[in-house]
């Protein structure tokens, strides 16, 4: 049998054994390639990390949107070798993001005491994760404010009114981190009450209230071959101040 096998196998050349495909509930597709290689190109036929799956294999069907995650070999009887090759990555669309409510003490404020938390599949940057840029649509902010409070240019919008001086930077981190409304095309829940601005006068003392919603709280992430799997918690987030005479 090995005779066989090394006769047909010219210098650098591999017969591919087995595949084995494997989705994952995130929806990360794994692929398993076993190969037969001659015992003295083990070593540079070994792929190395990151390798597409349509520049190494030699299946009827390849595929460029999965990559070598790890690569071993083994020596075989009758000067073979064996590789096995496995990769990672998704077969067409992004898949969908993968949804949990997960019960937490003392998470609610206006909705129940649970966290959201999601992981999906993504082709960006760590940086661009880092800095919000994942999800489609976020919430917008209402409020209710003095003419004299307004600013053209904020973030937060409501009505006729384009936003507010008072905590503007704040507010502007908190509404980048806010849930979007969808990631990866999957709806996420939506805020138990819209998230809104409050600034009242009461007895010469301004008391400010600002709900955000689910705001991020929290994001994972572990590279995939070329993608990354994300899980990103969300938590309502609320702050009450006074601002004002004796204060």
């Amino acid at each position: 049998m090995s005779a066989v096998v090394i006769g047909s196998l010219a210098s650098g050349g591999k017969i591919l054994n087995s595949q084995s495909f494997t989705k994952e509930l995130n929806g990360l597709v794994l692929l398993s390639e076993v190969y037969t290689v001659r015992g003295q190109d083990l070593a540079s036929l070994t792929p190395a990390n990151g390798t597409l799956h349509s520049a190494y294999s030699t299946a009827n069907t390849t595929y460029s949107t999965l990559s070598v995650e790890r690569a071993s070999g083994q020596s075989i009887e009758g000067n073979l070798a064996q590789i096995t090759v496995d990769f990672v990555g998704i077969i067409g669309a992004l898949p969908p993001a993968l949804v949990r409510l997960i019960p937490v003490a003392g998470a609610g404020i206006f909705g129940p005491p649970v966290i959201v938390e999601a992981e999906f599949v993504t082709n960006v940057s760590e940086n661009a994760i880092v800095n919000g840029s994942f999800g489609e649509g976020t919430p917008i902010i209402s409020g209710t404010y003095k003419t004299s409070d307004r600013a053209s240019g904020s973030r937060i919008a409501g009505g006729t009114d384009a936003g507010v001086k008072i905590n503007t930077t704040q507010i502007n981190i908190q509404n980048n981190q806010a849930m979007p409304l969808r990631i990866n095309g999957t709806k996420m829940p939506d805020n138990p009450k819209q998230p809104y601005i409050n600034d009242r006068s009461v007895l010469g003392q301004t008391i400010l209230e600002r709900y955000y919603g689910y705001v991020k709280k929290d994001l994972q992430t572990q590279r995939r071959g070329n993608y990354l799997v994300v899980i990103a918690t969300f938590q309502e987030s609320f702050e009450a101040s006074v601002q004002g005479l004796g204060v």
